[in-house]
């Protein structure tokens, strides 16, 4: 997914806002952890409380005051608007399940002093606008969005990446043809299934590689590749360079 990081910050107890009314030309999403505020926007007055995101659209005019002390984490950005998990965004609160929000709260705060946490910053926008996205997914008839087959193929990716995926299996198991399946998922998520678990489990990968504790055959075995040379070389495809050429060039960056 094309995104650009405009900005970044976090605050906690915060007793008031720099900007209580106006628009940017970004969008932002934040992500409340602690206390509550009001907001004005689009015709809407939303309450934002501990344990919610909220997304505002770039150029869009708003109001805001703290009701309570908040503590937060911000994302400021643009993305490419033909994106799937980005079209699917509107204004106000987004739905993602809190086991999740706290994992990406986890991956902030362990990644802050690391030189590449803006790549990690990036990689939490994503998660947040794909959450959403499949939590907003309904199986309607005539409707683009996803069908519960391919909904039920990218949670189990997303839950199961560090496991070893038949694909052949698990078509049959959310109830197509092999090749039904194929095209279907590319179709609905624009790319295959194969690419889309991969970038699943390269991007797990890198994270892994920036907090530098795990060897690469047990960051390989934790993103699902059984075999370490394997998983090196689809690294190295898609990266360029092979994972302990990544990181060395990140831990020199950081001297």
């Amino acid at each position: 997914m094309a995104i650009k990081q405009i900005y970044y910050n976090t605050f906690s107890n915060r007793p008031y806002f720099e900007m209580t009314s106006g628009k940017r030309p970004w969008d932002i999403i934040l992500l409340l952890t602690d206390g509550s505020f009001l907001i004005k926007m689009l015709d809407k007055e939303l309450v934002i409380s501990k344990g919610e995101v909220l997304y505002i659209p770039a150029n869009v005019y708003i109001e805001r005051k703290i009701i309570s002390p908040i503590s937060f984490h911000q994302f400021a950005f643009v993305s490419s608007s033909d994106q799937t998990f980005y079209s699917s965004l509107t204004a106000g609160k987004l739905s993602v399940d809190q086991d999740n929000l706290k994992a990406i709260v986890k991956i902030l705060e362990s990644s802050a002093f690391l030189h590449i946490h803006s790549e990690v910053v990036r990689h939490c926008i994503e998660r947040i606008m794909c959450e959403h996205y499949l939590s907003c997914s309904k199986v309607e008839a005539g409707d683009a969005k996803l069908g519960k087959d391919i909904y039920d193929t990218l949670s189990f990716f997303n839950n199961n990446f560090d496991q070893k995926i038949d694909l052949k299996e698990l078509a049959g198991k959310v109830g197509l043809s092999y090749t039904g399946f194929l095209w279907k998922f590319e179709k609905q998520v624009g790319t295959t299934p194969l690419k889309y678990l991969a970038h699943i489990r390269l991007r797990y990968a890198k994270q892994l590689l920036m907090e530098g504790a795990l060897s690469v055959a047990e960051i390989s075995e934790r993103c699902g590749y059984s075999n370490p040379y394997y998983f090196t070389n689809v690294f190295k495809e898609n990266f360029g360079q092979s994972p302990t050429a990544f990181r060395n060039a990140e831990k020199e960056k950081q001297v």
